[in-house]
């Protein structure tokens, strides 16, 4: 199984590797090395070897992801990116020969530092909702107010239409084309009857018996 193990790094597109279950037991260093040539590797499974479970990797889950940089997926457990930022943190360190302690630090400021930028994205997205509800309030606004503009025309235009006919609420152009039909007939109809009214006096002034000189 060991020289199995050596020989995975000639597998240039291994994506998915199980070992877990078995019985190796060789050196930590040495599989992390040989694991991180596998550049090509997303899921890896190495739970059950005697690695692992005689605790002769400390930080076992850390190591792993900081030297397999494409890994996805740890012992079926989703790698999300804040995790892989914080264990690379923490590798840096290692791998520059400092101590777990360094390490440990490093990963804490990595993560003061993811917390911080989720924080700002928050505060950011909250800035765009609020600028998106006062810009529709203002639309509103101006909607409201142009409704209004047209109504006072209508009754400035009309005298007779008040305001209290046409509500703000269901105020649409197909309202104001229907007043203004309503007033154009009354109008036309006034006109009708002022000419007739005319006419009749006319016809009858020009038939009345003439008065002798």
């Amino acid at each position: 199984m060991t020289e199995f193990v050596k020989n995975l790094s000639l597998i240039p597109k291994l994506r998915e590797l199980d070992l877990s279950m078995n019985k190796i037991n060789c050196n930590p260093e040495s599989i992390l090395c040989i694991l991180a040539d596998c550049r090509s590797l997303r899921i890896l499974s190495l739970q059950g070897n005697p690695f692992v479970c005689n605790n002769k990797m400390p930080h076992y889950r850390s190591l792993v992801i900081s030297h397999c940089k494409k890994l996805s997926q740890l012992d079926g457990r989703r790698i999300c990116s804040e995790e892989r930022r914080r264990c690379n943190a923490w590798g840096e360190v290692v791998l520059n020969g400092g101590t777990f302690d360094e390490a440990n630090e490093a990963d804490r400021q990595e993560l003061i530092k993811i917390r911080l930028e989720r924080s700002q994205k928050n505060a950011e997205r909250r800035s765009s909702l609020s600028q998106s509800r006062l810009s529709s309030s203002s639309s509103s606004d101006r909607s409201s107010s142009i409704g209004s503009t047209v109504l006072e025309s209508v009754k400035r235009t009309f005298g007779r239409t008040s305001l209290s006919e046409i509500s703000h609420s269901s105020w649409s152009r197909r309202n104001i084309d229907i007043e203004l039909d309503n007033e154009a007939e009354d109008w036309e109809n006034s006109m009708k009857k002022y000419k007739n009214d005319v006419y009749g006096w006319n016809r009858v002034t020009d038939n009345s018996p003439r008065g002798i000189d």
